[in-house]
């Protein structure tokens, strides 16, 4: 010690008044560096040997600078979200909040099961881990247990005047729709399907896929499913008059009537 210039033994000599023990200075490349001591009994060779843990490097204008690493090691993340595309996908949604406040009391747990089938499809079981890892802005509290989500999406599925809503409030300004409708082969046994004819002249059992859009906007007007043995025409009205808008203009082709309405 008797080598270092007095800067650094006043140093020393002010952390041991403090109650700080085992520190020893060594002098590498023209820099002091403060390691931090200790004493130990190796079994195997049978003897006391020493074990000196980095603290970090003595500057005199500074005092000491800490070790990066030791600073780190002090800091441990308690969870890694997925910030990037869950806060696009959240300016993107957050429109649809009020919407889905005034037409749902479980909106949150709609909301949330959206924005994780929209970042990637995922079974019911698995939405509550890859929601825990999306960025939260909005600090929202969803249930996301697998049976109360199965419950959510069938009172969903059953609430027409909600949907209708909903849909109804996203067509502000729009007068010119797209009609379409798809033929969905199926021999599942769901109480939907039924046998009927496609554009394929293919009659086995299906569901028929309605979908409006507005080709303004391009947000969906209505979309619902209906059983394959229903004639394509006798959907349209019905579906129009679910709109709810008399200024309409619909884009089809050629299959459809032209005095259909």
């Amino acid at each position: 010690m008797n080598t270092f210039e007095p800067w650094v033994l006043d140093w020393v000599n002010e952390q041991r008044r403090k109650g700080a023990k085992g520190l020893e200075v060594k002098y590498l490349n023209s820099n002091y560096y403060v390691y931090r001591s200790t004493s130990y009994w190796d079994r195997n060779l049978r003897k006391v040997r020493k074990k000196s843990t980095y603290i970090g490097r003595l500057d005199r204008e500074r005092g000491l600078i800490q070790s990066s690493q030791k600073y780190r090691s002090n800091v441990y993340p308690k969870s890694v979200k997925t910030y990037g595309d869950a806060m696009l996908l959240n300016i993107a949604l957050k429109d649809l909040i009020p919407l889905l406040k005034e037409n749902f009391d479980f909106w949150e747990d709609i909301y949330a099961l959206a924005l994780v089938r929209i970042y990637g499809y995922v079974p019911l079981k698995r939405a509550r881990l890859r929601w825990e890892k999306l960025h939260n802005p909005f600090n929202i509290n969803p249930n996301l247990e697998p049976k109360h989500l199965s419950d959510v999406l069938e009172i969903i599925g059953s609430d027409k005047i909600s949907q209708n809503n909903i849909l109804r409030s996203l067509l502000t300004g729009s007068e010119n729709f797209a009609y379409d409708i798809s033929a969905i082969v199926t021999r599942s046994s769901i109480n939907i399907s039924d046998i009927g004819y496609n554009k394929e002249m293919s009659y086995a059992p299906q569901i028929e896929l309605i979908l409006i859009s507005s080709t303004e906007t391009k947000l969906p007007a209505l979309v619902r499913i209906v059983p394959g043995s229903i004639r394509d025409v006798q959907t349209l009205r019905t579906s129009v008059e679910d709109i709810g808008i008399e200024k309409i203009t619909f884009i089809m082709d050629r299959a459809y009537s032209l005095n259909i309405m």
